[in-house]
């Protein structure tokens, strides 16, 4: 499913989350290659003579790859790995981080991307937002955010929150997905609540029965989240992880009608601004 894993870091310890994280889903993914990635933006003048330009950016490179390996070679002795040439590369580059990610994507057309999530608050968010999120709207495959402090636990338990749409396409990656990490999962469905109101447990009972007969396979619990017009999604998403206490929650990404917009790039990017839990965003 994840053959090609990209995880960009820029060598801190809040990235070291994610080199931490990738290292273990890759375990679980048999044959899986990770490409390490940093970017460092360090100027030469261009005054500078062409002969001593190209040795200061050689040098320049060589110490950001020495870095990148000692942080790297780090984090696997902290989860008692080897490193493994056959299944790990180093890449750097000198330059800023977008405009590397671009290069970098179109090099190793990678289907997973794994990184740290420092999110962002207040007028943060405005004026310099989250990486994890530029990256999400740059790149075509799914993002992984993590958050700090998260490892992978051996059995996790899964939170796919969808509108049920296009639940078939989606059913079959999440489904692929927890076969892999032999998951238990809970599936969320977002709807619009009934026009005269919910009232009692009958109408919920009737949509989760109707909602495990559309499903061809049997999650572990299926929970209901009406979602009103207005409604903060990031904020309802939020409280119903700290209640199931999911090890990952699953979205993803589209913009079509109102209840489709939900799960659009902006409540996507509102849900990795505050997470606390790993979220998985695939694309549409």
């Amino acid at each position: 499913m994840f053959n090609r894993i990209l995880v960009p870091t820029d060598l801190s310890e809040h990235a070291a989350c994610a080199v931490r994280y990738s290292l273990r889903l890759a375990q679980r993914l048999s044959g899986a290659r990770i490409t390490f990635f940093f970017a460092n933006h360090r100027p030469i003048p261009t005054s500078t003579p062409i002969r001593l330009y190209h040795e200061l950016k050689a040098d320049m490179l060589q110490q950001d790859l020495d870095a990148l390996e000692k942080h790297v070679r780090k984090v696997l002795l902290q989860v008692q790995l080897a490193y493994d040439p056959d299944r790990m590369k180093l890449h750097v580059e000198n330059g800023a981080y977008l405009d590397s990610l671009e290069k970098v994507l179109e090099v190793y057309k990678p289907d997973l991307v794994v990184m740290g999530n420092r999110g962002a608050s207040g007028i943060k968010k405005y004026l310099i937002g989250s990486n994890t999120v530029k990256t999400l709207g740059l790149v075509e495959c799914p993002v992984l955010a993590v958050p700090e402090g998260c490892t992978p636990t051996p059995a996790p338990h899964v939170l796919y929150a969808t509108d049920l749409k296009q639940w078939q396409p989606e059913v079959e990656q999440v489904m692929a997905l927890t076969n892999l990490l032999n998951a238990r999962l809970t599936v969320v469905h977002l709807h619009r609540p009934d026009p005269a109101g919910e009232k009692g447990p009958a109408s919920g009972e009737a949509l989760t029965r109707q909602l495990r007969e559309a499903l061809a396979y049997y999650p572990a619990e299926i929970a209901l989240l009406p979602v009103s017009e207005g409604q903060d999604l990031a904020e309802g998403l939020q409280r119903l992880a700290s209640e199931k206490k999911p090890a990952l929650l699953v979205m993803f990404n589209r913009r079509k009608g109102w209840l489709e917009s939900l799960f659009s790039d902006s409540h996507t990017q509102a849900i990795l601004y505050d997470a606390r839990l790993p979220v998985l965003a695939f694309k549409e």
